[in-house]
């Protein structure tokens, strides 16, 4: 829901903390496609996660930092 009342707001960057956290496996999945497309289509993401699976899957040749 946060994601699509930012998208609704017109901004260019979305800054996410844990977006998958309390999702389960299939939702997560839904949540990788959705910032993959976002991305694609110029939006600027920045968000915060533990989920190593989840980076590996938003991996798409965009610039990740891992701490």
């Amino acid at each position: 829901m946060c994601i699509a009342r930012a998208l609704a707001s017109g901004i260019d960057t979305i800054v996410c903390d844990e977006p998958t956290a309390a999702l389960d496996s299939s939702n997560a999945a839904r949540i990788a496609w959705l910032v993959n497309d976002l991305a694609e289509a110029g939006k600027t993401i920045v968000w915060a996660t533990h989920d190593r699976d989840l980076v590996a899957a938003t991996d798409v040749g965009y610039s990740f930092v891992t701490l």
